[in-house]
């Protein structure tokens, strides 16, 4: 009885944080059209220098996006796996995003 309410319970916990991590990429996505809303009114090479750099944000989105897919089909042992590295990937999205957003910004 007790095992399966642990195999319950880790279910439940897996769909949470699926449920949790599948948002992220959808909010991420309102600040990358946001910027790129942005970019389009900035002249010469640094326009093209910045579409370039959301062109690579969004490709590591749909990375992502591609990787949260597969966490609600893994075992435990390569769900935490996959789950530390979508949780690198969202962290480093982030920073991108905040990287582009600080060097827009100035114009």
């Amino acid at each position: 009885m007790v095992r399966v309410f642990r195999k319950e319970m880790m279910m439940a916990n897996r769909e949470m944080f699926y449920n949790i991590i599948s948002a992220e990429p959808k909010r991420l996505e309102t600040s990358i059209q946001e910027l790129q809303n942005k970019v389009s009114s900035i002249s010469g090479d640094a326009r093209e220098k910045y579409k370039n750099e959301l062109n690579q944000i969004t490709n590591k989105k749909e990375e992502l996006e591609s990787r949260i897919k597969t966490v609600k089909f893994q075992t435990e042992k390569a769900g935490k796996e996959i789950k530390s590295g979508i949780e690198y990937g969202i962290n480093d999205l982030k920073k991108a995003i905040d990287k582009i957003t600080s060097k827009v910004k100035l114009y």
